[in-house]
């Protein structure tokens, strides 16, 4: 059986040392990475790109060097908030499968990788511990008046 070559292409968020340790542990008998390094490294210049993209889509974001570089072979690109636009699709043409680890497809062009019989998959529910956590504690806030009591606070009050 013929291996498939992949790129991973990590971020701020989950570096690419994540989505390698995930690869070598389950799809390393099945494949080659031909590429992993990190697509976007700065937290600060990883937020804006990825809430413009979420906001415009994926074709606002040039295709990736590393993707220019690397992808002529690749069958698989796999990241977290990495644009995959239709630039992308067209600078890896033998692009068979495109995998997000995040609940959302805002960062992929589904429409064009459907036209080209591109599978996308992403990861639903990844967030959800943390998503539960920050609801409890906004209840538990919210019961015992916290934001209120801390803001009275830093503005010199005391509620008793």
């Amino acid at each position: 059986m013929a291996k498939t070559k992949a790129i991973l292409l990590g971020d701020a968020m989950i570096p690419v040392k994540g989505f390698q340790g995930a690869w070598d542990k389950y799809l390393a008998p099945y494949g080659d990475v031909v590429y992993a390094g990190d697509w976007e490294p700065s937290w600060d210049q990883l937020q804006y790109r990825r809430l413009e993209v979420e906001k415009r889509g994926p074709e606002i974001e040039p295709c990736e060097p590393l993707v220019l570089e690397h992808g002529k072979d690749a069958e698989i690109l796999m990241g977290l908030f990495i644009a995959v636009s239709s630039k992308v699709m067209d600078a890896m043409p033998n692009l068979r499968m495109v995998g997000v680890s995040r609940a959302g497809l805002e960062n992929v062009n589904v429409e064009e990788a459907t036209k080209r019989g591109i599978l996308v998959f992403n990861v639903m529910g990844r967030n959800a511990h943390a998503v539960s956590d920050f609801a409890v504690g906004l209840m538990l806030s919210e019961a015992r008046n916290i934001a209120r009591a801390h803001m009275s606070i830093k503005e010199g009050g005391w509620r008793k």
